[in-house]
Parts: structure tokens; sequence; C-alpha cells
């Protein structure tokens, strides 16, 4: 029946007029947005709660004794007993025994340098020069050292004229500063390939050889001032599809 609030049933089921359907139908609407409001609230007290009162104190007493935090104070510590033995070398044992003159005390007295016996020695039978080889990029230099008045000329010219620039300068003379004598010996070096700063750190590791072959007492200083050592850095070399070895060629997406 129209208009009226009283259901008809259809079929002998009972069904509500529209009046009523709607009127049911704004109930049941409000009584589920009620009761998910009280679900929520207190769901999030339940969980506020909870966070409340959780303890951590049963983890950390359960974790923390395996892991405790490093003492300072002992860090660094190394026990007696672990030391190792087999380091008792002494290094006074290797000096000869001291022969002072009648004009020098015991504090006045030079202990020699040891240094190991395994150097190779280079010399020229021709000249009697020392030599001594050093490589560094593409550059390959080839140092022939006598005692003399401290001239160094490369490739036929002039160390000055051949590096006008001071930092080339001072890798090349760097040796001679590493054992303090720096008018002591004339070099005539022939280098080849590479740029200005290869061919100074060539001829640089080229002269320290060349040192090290006249007295293997230099060596020491010379190793301690880096001027031994080989240094194997070089370019790499382009790779196919790049514009270097590995740098890309420009993407452009129209």
């Amino acid at each position: 029946m129209r208009g009226s609030s009283k259901s008809t049933a259809v079929l002998g089921l009972p069904f509500p007029s529209p009046a009523g359907s709607r009127a049911a139908l704004c109930t049941a609407s409000s009584s589920r947005i009620s009761s998910r409001r009280r679900h929520y609230a207190v769901k999030s007290k339940n969980f506020e709660r909870k966070e409340a009162r959780y303890d951590f104190s049963e983890i950390t007493n359960r974790v923390w004794p395996r892991h405790p935090p490093p003492q300072i104070d002992y860090r660094n510590y190394v026990p007696a007993e672990e030391e190792d033995e087999e380091d008792d070398w002494k290094p006074e044992e290797d000096y000869p025994e001291p022969t002072f003159t009648a004009d020098q005390t015991s504090d006045q007295y030079i202990y020699p340098v040891i240094t190991p016996q395994t150097v190779p020695v280079k010399i020229d039978s021709r000249t009697g020069a020392f030599l001594g080889t050093g490589r560094r990029k593409a550059a390959i230099a080839r140092a022939a050292l006598v005692s003399g008045q401290g001239k160094i000329t490369i490739n036929g010219r002039s160390f000055l004229d051949y590096f006008p620039c001071f930092f080339e300068r001072g890798a090349v003379l760097a040796p001679f500063v590493a054992i303090e004598r720096p008018n002591t010996f004339d070099v005539n070096v022939n280098v080849s390939g590479g740029g200005t700063k290869g061919q100074a750190e060539a001829i640089q590791l080229g002269i320290a050889r060349a040192l090290q072959s006249y007295n293997l007492a230099f060596r020491p200083a010379l190793k301690k001032a880096g001027c031994l050592e080989r240094d194997p850095r070089v370019v790499e070399s382009k790779k196919a599809g790049r514009v270097k070895a590995r740098k890309r060629p420009q993407w452009s997406k129209r």
C-alpha cells in the first residue's frame, strides 16, 4: 500500500514500504557508524594502553649481556701471555762492537746502517757510471750517475731548460734532498714518452735507484722519502662504443 509505513507480504515474506524502508535504512547506517566509531575508539585505547605498559627490561637484560659496551681503557690492551714470542730480535746484537778513537765518546759514535744486501747494483762497464731506470705512466727514464758537482743533463739539454716548471724540478731533485747531497753527483738522463709530469717522476725513480746502487746506505732515506716507490697508475684505455674509458655518449630522448 502506497504511503503507509506498514510492511506488505510478498510471497509470504515481510517487505517494508518505501517510507518505512527509508527510515530503517537511516537507522541501520547510523548504528553502523556509531558501532564503527566505538570499535576504533576501543582499539586505539587498547593500543595506547599496550604501548604504555610495555616493558623492554626483559629483552634488554637478555640481549645486552651478550654484547657489552667496549671498554676504552682495555681496547688496545694485549695480555702478556698473548704476545708474540718469536719477535725477540734485538738490534744491538747485529751491530759490531764500537771502536772509539781518542777524541770520541760513546755518545758521538755513529752506528752503521743495517741494510739488505739483495739490491742489485748496475754499473756501466765502459764509463763506470751507476745506472738506474725509472718508469711512470708512458715515460721511461734511464739515469747514469757519477761523482761530480751537481750537473744534471736531460736529453742533452740543461735541467733548468728542460723543466721550466718548479713542480717537475722539485720531483727531479727530491732524491738528492732526501740524502742531503745536493751538489755531489752529476747525472745524465735519457727520457722518452709521456708528458712533463710523467717524465719528471720517472727521472726521480731512475736517479733514486742509481743512488741506491752507488751506496746502499742511501736506501733508508730514499725509501722514507718515497723516491723508490714505483707508481703503477696509468691512463685506462678507451672502450668501444664509449667516448672515453668510462664516459658514455650523450643520450637524447628526442
